[in-house]
């Protein structure tokens, strides 16, 4: 019985409670080079957004715990004389990769404040990582159209993809210790939302197309139209125009980017689906008004024609990447369009 129970080689369990009164986590502290790490199962739970953990009573069913008894959790955790420097949970791609004690200690205290009331958040950030040196910015509960930004970390800079209408001070902390954002792209004119607070916290230009200007209804020092069809920003990374959705939409290139193998942002220039195997392209999409032929078949063969290759596509919403050979799934999905509306592409359809 009782709270604590040494192993070997610097390894111990230690009783937490909670998720079930026996769960128990299991420290290391010899791990992360001698900083410490901790196993935690679900006891404690792992969280797509690395800077944040969760304390749960039922995972399946939702049912979070009750406040006093993470309160106690966080308060154990903060008296341990053992740190830890990483968190393992029991799920691939959800642990704690930096200053993890703090991670927990953190994450109770906000779990708790939520529950009683002293915290009161209509929406907060949540950072995932889509691959290395690129890290998409979202908002909960969805605001707007649900869409994400994209920071592309290039070694030469940081640049911001698109934007979200939400910069929390923890959100803007991570991103100055990243190394802050030297350059903000927009896709198009519904993504402009939130540029100026965007740009006056990190002091970057904002880059728009020129031919969507006119949609800018809060003018900001920092918007720096640019004009044609591409422009080079540093990295390997550059602004190709493609239009359609809007005159000016564009879409943003890194050739760094999926291993060398290239990345392409695309907002809702170009869509992505649930079915990763292909992409859309609309005029609007609440109102699912296509884009005529003529302008599909014009993006396809512009991006056929592209000296840029690219395995990955990113658009604006979460869960609806490319991650293989990206270039010919769209110009594959361009043809495949274009012959559904001119014919030439026989279906039945009465």
């Amino acid at each position: 019985m009782g709270n604590e129970k040494e192993l070997f080689g610097g390894a111990r369990l230690l009783r937490l409670g909670g998720h079930f009164p026996g769960s128990a986590v299991l420290h290391w502290s010899a791990g992360a080079g001698g900083k410490g790490i901790l196993c935690t199962g679900d006891t404690i739970q792992g969280i797509l957004d690395k800077r944040w953990v969760s304390f749960m009573y039922s995972y399946p069913n939702l049912i979070p715990l009750p406040a006093e008894q993470v309160a106690r959790i966080g308060k154990m955790v903060k008296e341990w004389p053992y740190s830890f420097e990483h968190l393992y949970a029991g799920w691939f791609g959800k642990g704690v990769e930096k200053d993890a004690q703090q991670a927990v200690i953190r994450s109770a205290d906000r779990y708790v404040g939520i529950l009683d009331g002293t915290i009161r958040k209509d929406y907060w950030n949540v950072l995932l990582e889509e691959e290395p040196e690129i890290l998409s910015v979202g908002v909960e509960p969805a605001f707007g159209v649900g869409q994400r930004a994209i920071l592309i970390q290039t070694g030469s800079g940081n640049i911001l993809w698109d934007c979200v209408n939400v910069l929390q001070p923890e959100t803007a902390r991570h991103l100055h210790e990243l190394g802050g954002v030297q350059a903000i792209a927009i896709s198009h004119p519904h993504f402009y939302g939130g540029i100026a607070t965007w740009a006056e916290e990190f002091d970057a230009p904002v880059y728009i197309h020129e031919k969507d200007r006119s949609f800018v209804t809060e003018p900001n020092s920092h918007i720096q139209p640019w004009s044609g069809d591409e422009k080079e920003l540093f990295g390997d990374a550059r602004l190709l125009r493609l239009g359609g959705h809007f005159p000016g939409s564009a879409v943003l290139h890194w050739s760094a980017g999926a291993a060398g193998k290239g990345v392409l942002c695309t907002g809702d220039t170009i869509q992505g689906l649930k079915d990763r195997r292909w992409v859309s392209f609309m005029y609007n999409y609440p109102l699912y008004m296509p884009l005529p032929a003529e302008q599909v078949a014009r993006i396809g063969s512009t991006v056929k024609a592209w000296p840029y290759a690219f395995e990955h596509l990113l658009c604006g919403w979460t869960g609806q990447s490319v991650d293989r050979d990206a270039k010919a799934v769209v110009i594959k999905s361009a043809e495949h369009y274009v012959g559904l509306l001119n014919g030439s592409l026989k279906r039945e359809y009465f």
